[in-house]
């Protein structure tokens, strides 16, 4: 999902509106929505047996070739009752999402494109 500042714009039709007088209507790009979930237990066929880990907290950083982050983080969430979450705005890059909550350990996880499944949350 991409995000545009205004998300929506009044447009008059008639002789005194915007669309008769030549006048522009500019939308600015603001950014792509990052959306996942966080899963606590093991994955089996991609099916979660503890679905919804909440209160995790998320971290989304540029990512180099390497795959490592670059520099601070760009923005910080925390997954919901549910174990979702979302960073807004995001711009079109490569980037780490680092996940942190405490006692628990995370499986490393490398998402392409729309999905990533974890192989493993102790």
């Amino acid at each position: 999902m991409s995000a545009l500042d205004p998300s929506d714009v009044r447009v008059e039709i008639g002789e005194d509106g915007q669309c008769n007088l030549g006048n522009d209507i500019n939308f600015q790009y603001t950014g792509f929505s990052v959306r996942g979930s966080v899963y606590a237990g093991a994955i089996n066929s991609n099916e979660c047996e503890n679905p919804g880990a909440p209160g995790v907290v998320l971290q989304l950083f540029r990512a180099g070739s390497d795959g490592a982050a670059r520099g601070a983080a760009v923005a910080t969430t925390s997954s919901s009752d549910t174990g979702s979450f979302v960073f807004n705005n995001v711009a079109p890059d490569t980037y780490l999402i680092t996940a942190q909550r405490a006692g628990w350990s995370f499986a490393k996880v490398r998402a392409a494109g729309r999905q990533a499944h974890a192989t493993r949350l102790n």
